[in-house]
């Protein structure tokens, strides 16, 4: 992956890690949710296509599946 690709791999991560610890102290019924906006890399060419490729994978990876 591209070192942007890997930023944002670790703020996800980060961001869930701080979820999971706010759940821990604090335990609500309401599932806590982490939302992403503007996340797509500009322009048509390859290097935009990959970069919006792996950041499509980062949310893959990342899914809670229920």
């Amino acid at each position: 992956m591209g070192e942007a690709a890997m930023d944002f791999e670790e703020k996800i991560t980060t961001a869930a890690a701080q979820i999971r610890i706010a759940q821990s102290l604090y335990p609500e019924k309401k599932p806590l949710l982490l939302l992403v906006d503007e996340w797509a890399a500009r322009g048509s060419d390859i290097k935009g296509v990959l970069a919006n490729a792996m950041c499509l994978n980062s949310f893959v990876r990342h899914a809670n599946r229920c």
